[in-house]
């Protein structure tokens, strides 16, 4: 029974998942570090956080502009880009769906949702990890590239001024979004991805989504307008992304 006892202690010893990490990534919660590691491209991580972050001083410096940099166009007082609308063709699908209305936009043509899908892995997991969503957008794009960064970098003048630099430019922006703070959710919090393709003056965003519930206040799907404040919250929080091409 003793020696029962004692395999028992080591085996479970073993069991024991391991949560340790670097001094370093102190400034991350449980959940932040997983997430973030599990939808970040391994290339950029840097699990000691020697710089304060997670991600290395290469991924850092390839972002190449601070938020700071950005600055509203004072040339239009409302642009949109004509991004195609598609409605994803399985629940799991909005990573997918959200790739080829990008590709579509910037192509002028696009494959399947399911080839997406294949690209990113999505029928794997059953979900879209952000990275893969950068890896197939660059993967079919010629002579630019996307890339992805935390949406909580930035504050409400930072983020116009993105969206307004990124539509000057002709280049759409997808948010990998939490629903909640968008008025057609009504409240509903769903993790997703979204297309922004355009503002109205200073107070409001456009964007295109491939998701077809309606939560008490329409479809979703389509193209909407929200406020700025609204369309920010979707990616305030500390694990969620902003999906953009590197020099806008």
């Amino acid at each position: 029974m003793k020696k029962f006892l004692y395999f028992s202690a080591i085996i479970a010893i073993f069991l024991i998942p391991n949560t340790s990490r670097a001094m370093g990534c102190e400034n991350y919660t449980d959940e932040e570090y997983k997430y973030i590691v599990e939808q970040s491209n391994p290339n950029d991580l840097d699990l000691t956080c020697a710089n304060g972050t997670l991600y290395t001083d290469d991924y850092l410096n390839s972002i190449k502009r601070t938020t700071d940099e950005y600055s509203i166009n004072p040339l239009k007082i409302s642009d949109f880009l004509d991004v195609p609308h598609f409605t994803q063709e399985r629940y799991y699908w909005c990573g997918p769906a959200n790739i080829k209305q990008v590709l579509h936009y910037l192509n002028k043509s696009s494959l399947s949702q399911y080839q997406y899908s294949l690209d990113a892995d999505t029928e794997r997991y059953q979900e879209t990890w952000v990275y893969k969503v950068v890896e197939t957008l660059n993967k079919y794009l010629s002579g630019y590239t996307y890339m992805y960064e935390l949406g909580s970098n930035y504050n409400i003048d930072g983020f116009m001024g993105l969206v307004t630099s990124s539509v000057m430019r002709r280049k759409p922006i997808i948010l990998h979004a939490l629903t909640k703070s968008l008025t057609m959710y009504n409240g509903v919090q769903l993790g997703h991805y979204i297309t922004v393709d355009g503002y109205m003056g200073v107070e409001a965003i456009t964007y295109t989504d491939t998701f077809y519930e309606d939560y008490g206040v329409g479809n979703v799907g389509g193209w909407h307008y929200d406020t700025i404040a609204n369309v920010l919250n979707t990616v305030s929080d500390g694990s969620r992304y902003i999906i953009r091409e590197v020099d806008v």
